[in-house]
């Protein structure tokens, strides 16, 4: 996941991911789907627009203020009703009543009106502009975040700074610029709740109880609700560990400890299992959550378990150049950050200007929403769960904010192949150069119609996440593979 940066990511796969789509109710429904929260441009965009509504709403403010003043002093020049006369009878009350009409009630209507104002407001907020579903992919994507990084949030109440752990042990801080208040920490912690991130959810109400001391935000209802939210956390948290005896299984995620009902902090008297930190074995291959949980553990500690095997091992750079005399003269730069799995990072691989690039280009064309951006094929079936379940099909994993490049462009014709004949036109050519080098670094086949997918670019935001999957997984299996693949 991404805390504050836009991560662009070009994924080269050797093989297609030979998959069935999701049924766009499984896309909408998808827990990891967070709108506009995980779209930074579009937030740039929409924060652009605020600052000019503002602007509007201040200059509606200051006519309605001018109205009401020019009211006030009309109506303070009549005299009450009971003495005002049916008739004119006198030249000073007929001066008075020209001078009230003439001067203060035309004044009255010579200032200036607003309906343009509102008018340009209606029409900044018709198109992406953030709605209930975006508001609520907002809170799914907060409480994501907290899963994944155990956010201070207290540190984000008082201080407004968003601290957390990284994988190193360092502690990270980002300033925000506005505070969360009680009510939005107790919308998050219902959240979590009714999504059964139970640990998530005591860190959001614990959190919502220490802001309401300073911010007093609440009315009697909306405190009612935390109560109930918070007596319905306590037993559901507290029921699934004692009988689970397991921090996250097929549906749920918990705390490793019983926690009070009062306090939601840790209780003092603990089961056995927990007091000797005996907890039953994951099915991380076989259930969603489990593999969820772990995955979290992953973004929040770097590793998968406290017995790290690259943790007493030293990883060296090296210049990589697979003995081709060519890249002796220019090679790679190479560092190793794992042997169990082996894995290293190209260092500077990208020049200044494939960056510039690729981001440049992908902007403007970033997808809105989940399914977007590909090919209207890869979403067009309506897959049932039981047939993801039995191996039947495979699921396409959407990301919401993507771009899929293609730097050349193949023929059809099956009399020809194009694999022996090449692409019939180079549509990017520093794209095409970028694929070579990568075909140095890796050693693999790149350049072939079948051989590697698209370059894509993906922009993860504020609070994107990328969620577990294999990209080649079914094909080889047997499943079914679609028209698009």
């Amino acid at each position: 996941m991404a805390i504050n940066k836009f991560v662009l990511i070009f994924l080269i796969m050797v093989c297609s991911p030979f998959v069935r789509a999701q049924s766009e109710k499984e896309r909408q429904n998808n827990p990891n789907n967070f709108y506009m929260f995980e779209h930074a441009e579009l937030t740039k965009d929409v924060f652009k627009k605020e600052l000019r509504i503002i602007q509007k709403l201040e200059s509606i403010r200051g006519v309605i203020v001018a109205k009401k003043k020019a009211i006030e002093n009309y109506l303070t020049m009549l005299k009450p009703k009971a003495e005002r006369p049916k008739i004119l009878d006198h030249p000073v009350d007929a001066f008075l009543l020209v001078k009230r009409l003439a001067v203060h009630l035309k004044g009255l209507k010579l200032l200036p009106d607003f309906k343009t104002d509102l008018s340009e407001i209606k029409d900044m907020t018709l198109k992406d502009f953030p709605n209930m579903r975006d508001f609520e992919g907002a809170v799914k994507g907060m409480a994501r975040l907290q899963n994944a990084y155990r956010l201070n949030l207290t540190a984000l109440t008082d201080r407004r700074v968003m601290a957390f752990v990284d994988s190193r042990g360092r502690e990270v801080e980002y300033k925000c610029h506005e505070r969360l208040t009680s009510i939005d920490l107790a919308t998050m912690g219902a959240n979590a709740l009714e999504t059964k991130f139970y640990s998530t959810s005591v860190d959001f109400v614990k959190a919502a109880y220490y802001a309401l001391a300073s911010d007093q935000m609440m009315d009697s209802s909306r405190l009612k609700l935390l109560e109930q939210t918070k007596k319905a956390l306590v037993q559901m948290h507290n029921g699934l560990l004692s009988k689970k005896e397991t921090t996250f299984g097929a549906d749920f995620q918990v705390l490793p400890y019983l926690i009070d009902e009062d306090t939601l902090e840790r209780k003092r008297k603990q089961p056995k299992f927990v007091r000797e930190k005996r907890f039953r074995a994951q099915e991380m291959n076989i259930e969603p959550m489990s593999r969820d949980g772990l995955f979290m553990n992953v973004c929040r500690k770097g590793r998968l378990s406290e017995n790290n095997i690259n943790s007493n091992k030293t990883f060296k750079c090296r210049y990589l150049h697979h003995g081709d005399p060519y890249l002796r003269l220019a090679p790679f730069n190479e560092e190793q950050v794992s042997s169990a799995p082996y894995t290293v990072v190209f260092r500077n691989i990208l020049s200044e200007a494939e960056i510039r690039f690729l981001v440049d280009y992908s902007k403007p064309r970033l997808s809105r929403t989940r399914g977007e951006g590909r090919s209207k094929l890869d979403y067009a079936d309506a897959i049932a769960e039981h047939e993801f379940r039995e191996g039947k099909k495979r699921k396409i994993v959407h990301k919401t904010v993507q771009v899929w490049i293609n730097e050349a462009i193949w023929h059809n014709n099956s009399a020809r192949p194009a694999d022996q004949t090449g692409p019939d036109h180079i549509a990017f050519p520093n794209l095409w150069k970028l694929n070579w080098k990568i075909k140095l670094a890796t050693q693999l086949e790149t350049r072939r119609s079948t051989s590697a997918s698209p370059f894509q670019t993906t922009n993860y935001g504020l609070g994107g996440l990328c969620e577990v999957h294999i990209d080649p997984h079914g094909y080889i299996e047997g499943a079914e593979v679609p028209p698009a693949r």
